[in-house]
């Protein structure tokens, strides 16, 4: 699980969410980065019923996303509020392999500053 500090609290999470910011998409996962101004990136994940009906599907995908960004946040630069939302797809993905994506894309994220 992720820090608490580098987690999105619901109404962050929200206020991040409705905010301007860059789009990036790849494969079966989207992210949406907003600047936050503080010494640290936080994160947040959307996971809705498309990708299952199933809530233990759903958890799996979350805890997937929160594992490979836990293990990997000293490699991202600080200061965006990032928010994950997969695609049904990744399902499908090995977690190898959606931690390879997620930390391209967030690494790609950190150089477009």
């Amino acid at each position: 699980m992720l820090p608490r500090k580098h987690r999105l609290s619901k109404k962050e999470f929200n206020i991040a969410f409705k905010q301007k910011g860059q789009f990036f998409k790849k494969e079966f996962l989207k992210l949406k980065v907003v600047e936050n101004n503080l010494g640290f990136s936080r994160f947040g994940i959307s996971c809705g019923v498309k990708i299952s009906k199933l809530a233990t599907r759903r958890n799996l995908v979350k805890r997937r996303i929160s594992e490979a960004l836990r293990t990997n946040l000293n490699k991202f630069n600080p200061g965006h509020d990032i928010i994950v939302m997969p695609e049904p797809r990744i399902l499908e993905e090995s977690y190898q392999r959606i931690e390879e994506l997620l930390v391209k894309m967030i690494s790609e994220v950190n150089i477009q500053k």
